[in-house]
């Protein structure tokens, strides 16, 4: 998710270090589509993501923020929940159409480039 925040919208892998990335994918995150998310509060939907860490090809894990956003491609996600509904389980994409998912990534791009430039990024 790191990789595609910083590569999809600013075309540039080195422009977020660790801690940035990881607040913009959760506590950011909610305010850049101005909801509920990304943080653990009363009132907050119920969003878990769970990782499969034993892959090889991240293997030995020193600093599991740093693995998390530099090294996870998206084929150790396992299950997303999202409002304590499962999306994604064991690694399996269910309750999602992809092609309407992706058509809004592009409708809701340049809204979230404008909020990340409102932060300074």
């Amino acid at each position: 998710m790191g990789k595609a925040l910083t590569i999809g919208i600013n075309y540039d892998k080195s422009s977020f270090n660790t801690i940035t990335l990881m607040r913009a994918l959760t506590g950011w995150g909610g305010r850049l589509i101005n909801d509920n998310v990304g943080v653990m509060r009363p009132g907050y939907r119920a969003d878990l993501v769970t990782l499969r860490l034993d892959d090889p090809r991240i293997l030995p894990i020193h600093d599991s923020m740093e693995t998390v956003i530099t090294a996870l491609s998206g084929r150790e996600i396992n299950d997303v929940l999202v409002n304590g509904e499962f999306i994604v389980n064991n690694s399996n994409l269910v309750k999602v159409d992809e092609v309407e998912l992706i058509n809004k990534i592009y409708d809701v791009t340049p809204t979230i480039t404008d909020k990340l430039r409102e932060f300074g990024m």
